[in-house]
C-alpha cells in the first residue's frame, strides 16, 4: 500500500484535465463575454479557477480511494 501524499499517475492525469478546462474556461468566457473589462475577466478566471481546483482535488481523492481497494 502507497502513502497517501505520494503523487501518481492519476494526479498528474487530473491535473492535466484542470489545466485543459481552466484554459477552454478562458476562451469560451472571452468568447460569450467580449464586452467585459480586464478586471472582471480575471475576477471570473480566479473564480473559476478555483472550482476547477476543488473539484481536480475532490476527483483525484475519490479515484485514489478507489485505487487503494
Amino acid at each position: 500500500m502507497r502513502p497517501k501524499n505520494e503523487a501518481s499517475g492519476i494526479s498528474l492525469i487530473v491535473g492535466v484535465v484542470c489545466i485543459v478546462l481552466a484554459a477552454v474556461g478562458a476562451a469560451s468566457l472571452h468568447n460569450i463575454l467580449p464586452h467585459i473589462d480586464g478586471w472582471q475577466a480575471a475576477a471570473y478566471a480566479i473564480v473559476g479557477g478555483i472550482f476547477i481546483a476543488v473539484i481536480g482535488v475532490i476527483l483525484n481523492s475519490i479515484l485514489l480511494f478507489f485505487l487503494d481497494d
